[in-house]
């Protein structure tokens, strides 16, 4: 059996090139926002803990110059961390006046005036300990004891970190909240003298929710902001790959078009497949690539004509060549049969001269065939030519018929095979220009079955009509077709082993030319042949 020609390896398609330069820019700027962000993030959080700072800076000054002066001047009630800022300066620290010693641990430091909300204050001293804290009302309260032993622990020798000023920061979790913590002892300003004040240590913490909060919504913000922006980078950029591809489709596409011409045998025509000129200008790649194509595309034409030229010339030949030996083949038959009828000859004069007679009739057999080929040739160079002006007279042929009569001519031909013929009740007609092609079809396929199997072979054609077309079978039980022959037994010239016809030679042109005509009538013929099988299977379109 004839093996199918192998298909290309199906490989797995790749993202398209928009997609892939999506991915590409998408993650480079991906990257750089990632990188933007981040210094944006480090910077605003810096200066938002700076602020921070300098507003517990501006606490503890406050508490400290109320604990070391001599009378606070005022009695002010908290008020909003929102509104700190607007009622301290960075220099608003209250002087006292230096009257005498001041003990620091007589004073309550809850009383400061303008605390924020929220507000710790721990004050150590020598033999006591001062702690509260500022609610939500405004008032003061006693600071939880977890507290007041977490900033002790601080004070102590904790995680801190001083600043350029001497003082101490930390940041620690008082109060159900994170609290950024400022401890330093007492300093007492000018020439105030303040009672133990190198063994006093004043604490303050205010909330840094507020800050931490801020953090919190900018990197919101950036990451919100940063997914919008890839999401449109990432949709500019495929529509704009994409829209900048549509030429180089265009290309595509006539690449694509020209693979699926035709081009094994016949005239091709591939100028109409060119890229139009406005996408075959070499400026830019697309056009490179355009360029590019219509060179290939009219090299390969140019092939193809000069192959369809040689071709004509050859069959011109051919036919010319066959047509002229009509004649002489002609006068050598009747020649040699006037000789036999008039002349006395020998026994061995008589069998040499039927050997000529045989051989010319083989060589005008041969002759005829190559005619009716170039025939079929010119009809299919016609049709491509589209040069025929008027309407080719076509009538219905049943088949049926057709193969009755061939199948008996072939059964009086070969009486040495047993020969089988199915045809249904109902007609199967075809409509054709020239019945006698499709007698001439079947004669041929039936010859070569006779011709190249030994005597015995069992030969049976079938005829069905099955999905709008008629399906002849010829089927023997032969030897089979030689597997190297297989693919190209329909080919001019080709030939069998001699060994299976020994009393009958072979033109090679039989199949051949049941091939044009099945193709002239818009069908097609193939075989599928093994070592005790062999089938041929011809499929024309029904009337």
């Amino acid at each position: 059996m004839s093996s199918a020609p192998s298909s290309p390896p199906v490989v797995k398609r790749k993202t398209s090139l928009a997609t892939r330069t999506m991915v590409g820019v998408v993650s480079l700027v991906a990257v750089v926002l990632v990188a933007l962000a981040a210094t944006t993030y480090v910077i605003a959080g810096r200066v938002v803990d700076s602020e921070l700072e300098d507003n517990l800076e501006q606490v503890w000054q406050r508490t400290n110059g109320f604990l070391v002066e001599e009378k606070p001047e005022t009695n002010a009630p908290p008020v909003d961390p929102d509104d700190f800022d607007d009622l301290f300066d960075d220099d608003d620290v209250i002087t006292p006046t230096p009257t005498g010693p001041v003990d620091p641990m007589d004073r309550d430091p809850l009383e400061t005036p303008g605390l924020p909300i929220g507000t710790i204050v721990y004050l150590v001293g020598e033999d006591s300990v001062q702690s509260g804290i500022v609610n939500s009302e405004g008032t003061t309260e006693e600071l939880d004891d977890d507290d007041a032993e977490t900033i002790k622990a601080a004070v102590s020798g904790g995680n801190s970190r001083t600043d350029r000023s001497g003082h101490t920061f930390t940041r620690l979790d008082l109060a159900g909240a994170e609290y950024l913590v400022q401890f330093n002892t007492l300093n007492a300003p000018g020439e105030t003298e303040v009672s133990g004040s190198d063994s006093t240590t004043l604490v303050t913490a205010i909330p840094a929710t507020d800050a931490n909060q801020t953090k919190s919504n900018l990197l919101v913000i950036e990451a919100t902001g940063a997914a919008i922006a890839l999401v449109i980078v990432g949709f500019g950029v495929w529509w704009w790959v994409r829209r900048s591809m549509l030429p180089l489709g265009n290309v595509s596409g006539v690449a694509a078009r020209v693979s699926r011409v035709p081009m094994e045998s016949g005239a091709v025509d591939l100028t109409r497949y060119r890229v139009p000129n406005d996408l075959a200008q070499p400026t830019d790649e697309v056009g490179d690539v355009g360029f590019a194509l219509n060179q290939l595309i009219d090299s390969v034409d140019s092939a193809l004509a000069e192959r369809t030229a040689s071709e004509n010339q050859l069959r011109q030949f051919v036919a010319d060549a066959s047509h002229e030996l009509r004649t002489p083949l002609a006068a050598v038959r009747g020649y040699s049969e006037m000789m036999v009828l008039t002349e006395p000859l020998t026994e061995n004069g008589r069998t040499l001269l039927g050997r000529v007679q045989t051989q010319s009739e083989r060589m005008s057999e041969l002759v005829e065939q190559l005619l009716f080929l170039a025939r079929m040739d010119a009809a299919e160079a016609q049709a491509h030519s589209q040069l025929q002006t008027e309407p080719a007279q076509v009538s219905q042929v049943d088949l049926g018929e057709l193969l009755m009569d061939a199948v008996s001519d072939a059964h009086a031909a070969g009486r040495d095979h047993h020969w089988e013929v199915q045809v249904p009740d109902e007609p199967v007609s075809i409509t054709s220009e020239n019945p006698e092609q499709l007698s001439r079809l079947m004669t041929n396929l039936l010859s070569n079955a006779r011709k190249h199997t030994p005597e015995g072979t069992n030969v049976s054609t079938r005829l069905l009509s099955e999905e709008g077309q008629a399906v002849l079978t010829i089927a023997d039980d032969g030897p089979g077709i030689a597997p190297e022959l297989v693919t190209k037994v329909f080919d001019r010239f080709v030939r069998g082993s001699d060994a299976r016809a020994p009393s009958e030679g072979s033109t090679g042109l039989g199949l051949s030319i049941a091939r044009s005509v099945a193709e002239a009538h818009g069908g097609s013929i193939t075989v599928d042949s093994a070592p005790g099988s062999t089938v041929f299977t011809v499929k024309l379109p029904l009337a």
